[in-house]
């Protein structure tokens, strides 16, 4: 029995049952389309017109998992497959009964991706066992069912196949993959900041830095008890000036009629009181200057892991536009090693040479491990050799990377 090697079997539903001669390519075809008309699952499509019966398709899925695992190949299953199907009995059976070895290679069903899930903390094992017997009877992929459920965000379960992939591949281990998954959890489901929102006015001075968090505090609460407007209190607190509250209005109508993003308003009204400059003339000034689709800060927020500073980060997501901007001011709460991984994984986002998950958890790994984020990337197969030493010749990394080295 030969068994496969990891990551290079992954096939489609349909490609497995003609790989294994059960359907003809034609038939699959139209079998594909019906389903795509009706909106059923393929699988329980093929039971309704009876190419399927019920313990096949669940043997069938069983298949995909194993050759998605990487625990054996098409050519290893084809008999087992035939044997179950003519039994009636599960696959795991007829391998075990054909190959008494493979015994060996029964994967522990915590590295499967339901019971990582569990225990990550992201669902319960009731809605596990739910989602299962959908699985079984649809034909479809736990994880998708969980997503279609509104149980589990894509993002989540995008993260979580490719931290299993890992697994399985032995870049890293069980407990690796468990804690990534919980402090990712923290970073997915917290709160980031919105360039499109419309921040209060409260927010919008402070985090221009026209005033300190504790003076909106007791500006609020005295708007709460007299009824008044927050900007007439901080006019009659002498905390703004009529110009300065004037702008800061104004600057929240653009953003609510969609002329401004969030940060590009605070950073113009921090432009207007630092530099005593008219609005056009701040507005100027930022507009000069694209915005990053991914910052070091956002990714920093959703790696989950720094808590106890979020609210700077936050500040310094809102008060700068670019990311050599923010890597001074970030030094300073953040260490070099994880501001270094941070500024890498972000800028391979944004060249879409990873994807967001991919990205926070080769931070993940890096951050709970101490392992260079370079010798994770090249481990994990993400990046290649010739990629990173592009990065490293870069002017703008090797500017990057001389600020991370603290003066002597």
């Amino acid at each position: 029995m030969r068994l496969a090697e990891p990551g290079k079997n992954s096939l489609p539903f349909g490609q497995i049952l003609i790989e294994l001669g059960w359907i003809e390519a034609s038939e699959l075809d139209l079998s594909l389309r019906l389903a795509s008309e009706s909106g059923q699952p393929l699988g329980r499509l093929l039971m309704e017109r009876g190419l399927l019966s019920g313990f096949e398709l669940q043997n069938l899925i069983e298949a995909q998992a194993l050759l998605r695992d990487g625990i054996l190949e098409i050519a290893a299953l084809r008999p087992s497959m035939e044997f179950a199907s003519w039994c009636g009995i599960s696959l795991e059976s007829a391998l075990l009964f054909l190959n008494p070895g493979f015994a060996e290679f029964v994967p522990d069903d915590r590295r499967r991706l339901g019971q990582i899930l569990v225990h990550a903390g992201y669902i319960k094992p009731p809605a596990l066992e739910d989602a299962l017997a959908a699985c079984r009877s649809t034909g479809l992929q736990v994880g998708r069912i969980l997503v279609l459920r509104n149980q589990l965000e894509e993002s989540v379960l995008n993260a979580a196949l490719q931290a299993q992939s890992l697994l399985h591949q032995g870049v890293i281990d069980l407990e690796q993959v468990l804690s990534s998954l919980r402090v990712l959890r923290l970073g997915l489901y917290s709160r980031v900041i919105d360039a499109n929102a419309v921040l209060p006015l409260g927010e919008l001075v402070m985090h221009a830095g026209l005033v300190s968090e504790r003076h909106i505090e007791d500006a609020l609460q005295v708007s709460s008890l007299n009824g008044q407007p927050l900007g007439q209190v901080l006019l009659i607190f002498a905390l703004l000036s009529d110009s300065l509250l004037n702008a800061a209005l104004e600057l929240q109508g653009r953003v609510k009629a969609g002329q401004l993003t969030a940060s590009m308003a605070v950073r113009a009204l921090s432009q207007i009181f630092s530099r005593n400059c008219t609005m056009s003339e701040a507005l100027a000034c930022i507009e000069s200057n694209s915005e990053v689709s991914l910052s070091v800060s956002t990714f920093l927020q959703l790696t989950g892991l720094f808590r106890g500073c979020l609210r700077e980060i936050r500040h310094i997501e809102l008060t700068t536009g670019f990311s050599r901007e923010q890597l001074p001011q970030l030094a300073s709460m953040v260490d070099g090693d994880s501001l270094r991984a941070a500024t890498r994984c972000t800028y391979l986002i944004r060249q879409s040479l990873l994807t967001l998950e991919q990205g926070l958890l080769a931070f993940h790994y890096s951050f709970l491990s101490g392992a260079d984020i370079d010798i994770f990337l090249l481990r994990a197969g993400w990046v290649s050799p010739r990629t990173l030493k592009e990065i490293a010749r870069s002017p703008v990394c090797r500017k990057t990377e001389r600020s991370f080295v603290p003066a002597a």
